[in-house]
C-alpha cells in the first residue's frame, strides 16, 4: 500500500504552475490515496469556499481517493460568521458528515481528527482544537481498533517530540494540537491504547532534512510533512511525504519538489509493529 501525505498546501492560486508541476510528479508514483493534513488554503481567500473548491479540484486531478483533515487556516473564511458554518462548508466539499471519522485501509486503520475552532478560541486562534467530544470518539475508536492505526492530524500533540518553531508556535501557544486544553490528555490516550503506530502532521512549514521531523514518542512514530508551495515554506525546502507500508514493515521517503524527483538521502524504513513508550 502506497500513499502521499501532503503537508499545508495554502492553494490561493499564487505558483499555480509550480504546485500544478509537483502534483504531476505525485500522480507518477501511482499511490493508491491521498492524505492531506490541512490548511488547504491560503492568501486573500484563506479558508473560503472559492480556495476551497479550487483546492478540492486539484486534489482530485490526481485521480486517487482523498482523505483531508481542516486545520488552523481552514477556519478563517471571511464570508462566514460562525465555525460552524465554516466547518460546515469545509465538510461539504468533501462530502463527509462529521468533522473526524474512520476508514479502513487493508490491513489498516486510519483515524482523521479535524481542527474544531478558529473565532471560538479564548487563548490562541490558531491553536488546533479537539473538543471533548472527538478526543472521547479518539479514545472510543482506538479501543475497538484491532487492526494497527495511523492517524492524520494538522498538529502532533505536546510530548511528540517533532521540530517545532518556539518563537512562532511555541510562545504564540499552538505549537501542539490542544496545547492550552487539556495538553496531556492526547498523550495519556496514546499510552492507553498501543494501536496507533503512525501519527502525521504538518503546520510548521518546514522541510524533512532535520533528523527530529520523525520522531518516535508516546508508543509511536511522529511524522512531520513539509509543504510543497514555493511561497509558503519556512527553510527554502519543498518537501510532501511518500509511504509505503508492507506487513510490518514501512518505508517513508520523501519527495523533493525542486529537484522533482525522491530523495533517498531522507528515506527512513521503520518498524512499525508496537512500540515502547
Amino acid at each position: 500500500m502506497r500513499f502521499v501525505v501532503l503537508g499545508d498546501l495554502h492553494w490561493d492560486g499564487r505558483c499555480e504552475a509550480a504546485v500544478r508541476e509537483a502534483f504531476a510528479d505525485l500522480r507518477a508514483l501511482a499511490p493508491d490515496f491521498i492524505l492531506s493534513v490541512g490548511d488547504l488554503t491560503g492568501g486573500s481567500g484563506v479558508g473560503g469556499g472559492k480556495a476551497l473548491r479550487e483546492a478540492k479540484a486539484l486534489l482530485d486531478g490526481l485521480g486517487v481517493p482523498v482523505h483531508a483533515v481542516a486545520g488552523n487556516h481552514d477556519f478563517e473564511g471571511a464570508e462566514f460568521s460562525t465555525d460552524r458554518e465554516n466547518l460546515d462548508d469545509f465538510l461539504s466539499v468533501f462530502g463527509r458528515q462529521t468533522p473526524w471519522y474512520a476508514r479502513d485501509f487493508g490491513a489498516w486503520k486510519g483515524v482523521f481528527l479535524c481542527n474544531e475552532r478558529f473565532r471560538d478560541h479564548t487563548v490562541q486562534r490558531h491553536e488546533v482544537y479537539l473538543s471533548p467530544a472527538q478526543l472521547a470518539w479518539f479514545e472510543e475508536t482506538l479501543a475497538r481498533a484491532s487492526a494497527p492505526v495511523f492517524v492524520v492530524c494538522h498538529a502532533s500533540p505536546l510530548g511528540s517530540g517533532l521540530r517545532i518553531l518556539p518563537e512562532l508556535h511555541l510562545r504564540g501557544g499552538n505549537a501542539y494540537v490542544n496545547q492550552n486544553y487539556e495538553p496531556g490528555r492526547i498523550a495519556h490516550i496514546l499510552l492507553s491504547h498501543p494501536g496507533v503506530r503512525l501519527w502525521f502532521s504538518g503546520h510548521t512549514h518546514l522541510g524533512h532534512q532535520y533528523p527530529d521531523a520523525i520522531s518516535r514518542a508516546l508508543g509511536a512514530h511522529f511524522v512531520h510533512c513539509g509543504t510543497l508551495h514555493p511561497g509558503q515554506n519556512r527553510d527554502g525546502k519543498r518537501h510532501s511525504r511518500v509511504v509505503d507500508l508492507v506487513g510490518e514493515g514501512c518505508t517513508v521517503a520523501t519527495i523533493d519538489h525542486d529537484l522533482r524527483r525522491l530523495d533517498g538521502t531522507l528515506e527512513r524504513k521503520i518498524d512499525v509493529r508496537r512500540l515502547g513508550a
